[in-house]
């Protein structure tokens, strides 16, 4: 794919596309992990409960609602002005 779900990606060959996958970071730091001696069964339970905070963090906030309208403009910058671009 590409940058988002509305992106196909399609100008990029698929073999680029594999061979960076290949380079992920996440995937070649586990195979380092692995190969310095840590179980990969650790390795696998941490990524289950780091899904599980996500998954748990998203429903939470889908089940709080809308924040309140009063804190739309809350902490919003706000250009000073001619004076500051000197």
């Amino acid at each position: 794919g590409g940058h988002s779900r509305a992106d196909p990606g399609k100008y990029r060959p698929d073999e680029e596309v594999a061979e960076w996958l290949r380079k992920d970071p996440l995937d070649r730091y586990k195979e380092q992990l692995v190969s310095e001696g840590i179980d990969l069964s650790s390795i696998d339970s941490i990524d289950a409960e780091t899904l599980a905070k996500v998954d748990d963090a998203t429903q939470f906030v889908r089940d709080d609602g809308p924040p309140d309208e009063s804190l739309v403009y809350k902490d919003v910058w706000a250009d000073g002005g001619w004076a500051w671009r000197n």
